[in-house]
């Protein structure tokens, strides 16, 4: 439904089972990627609720040759300055959320840790630091699975790792 209201209009592969995320090793979803007839990957766009159509008829438009270069990249800063903007306000959140998990301030931690994720959701450390605060609240099969997410967006999230561990 979501490409129906976008107004693309081209084939679409539905990866229900993840044979395609592994094969392109694919760490966020959902995701855009727009592979040539030969299915070699030309372009991968991860959701963003900015810009995302115009990035991916961009890209679409480029890989045609459309548009060149440089009308390519006035159509990519846009999201990537809003991407910027996002991430320093998850990581102040995560930080905040750091100092209310030291006062034991644990229900106003995790709101501010949602909070952070709602501004970037790959934000491992935040995945990681979500699952340690379901740990200490006793939901061990949240955790796991907020640790996961990390992992996949991270492997060498030490948090993350760590929290596995306590959780199993």
């Amino acid at each position: 439904t979501f490409v129906d209201a976008s107004g693309l209009r081209m084939r679409l592969l539905s990866d229900r089972d993840d044979g395609w995320v592994g094969k392109f090793g694919v760490i966020l979803h959902p995701c855009v990627g727009i592979m040539d007839s030969k299915g070699v990957l030309k372009a991968y766009q991860h959701f963003t609720e900015i810009n995302f159509i115009d990035v991916i008829r961009g890209q679409i438009r480029y890989l045609l040759g459309e548009i060149t270069d440089a009308q390519l990249q006035d159509i990519l800063v846009p999201a990537q300055q809003h991407y910027d903007e996002s991430h320093q306000r998850a990581l102040s959140r995560l930080k905040l959320a750091r100092m209310l998990g030291k006062q034991n301030r644990m229900d106003q931690a995790m709101g501010e840790v949602l909070k952070s994720l709602d501004y970037d959701f790959a934000l491992a450390s935040a995945h990681a630091y979500y699952g340690v605060l379901l740990a200490l609240k006793g939901d061990c099969k949240s955790a796991l699975a907020q640790f996961d997410l990390a992992l996949k967006l991270d492997p060498a999230d030490a948090e993350a790792q760590q929290g596995l561990k306590s959780c199993q």
